[in-house]
């Protein structure tokens, strides 16, 4: 099953319906109010992003679990 038919599987089994193309409206939980839009990404570049994506976690998985909460603990104080 190629990537695009196991996005519209996901979004049928929950009950979603797919955006049509052009941007997607991102809408606050509260009041249900656009509070951004996107642009779709091609097909074609999500396979690289996704296996992108795996690599990072690959080596991420890789680092120490004290030195993985550091880095969080401190990304943390820095939204602060």
């Amino acid at each position: 099953m190629n990537l695009q038919h196991r996005v519209q599987a996901i979004f049928t089994q929950l009950q979603v319906p797919l955006p049509a193309a052009g941007t997607l409206a991102v809408r606050s939980p509260i009041d249900q109010s656009v509070i951004a839009t996107l642009s779709p990404t091609p097909l074609a570049s999500v396979e690289p992003m996704v296996h992108s994506a795996q690599a990072a976690f690959e080596a991420w998985r890789q680092v120490p679990a004290p030195v993985r909460g550091q880095v969080v603990r401190t990304l943390g104080e820095l939204v602060r």
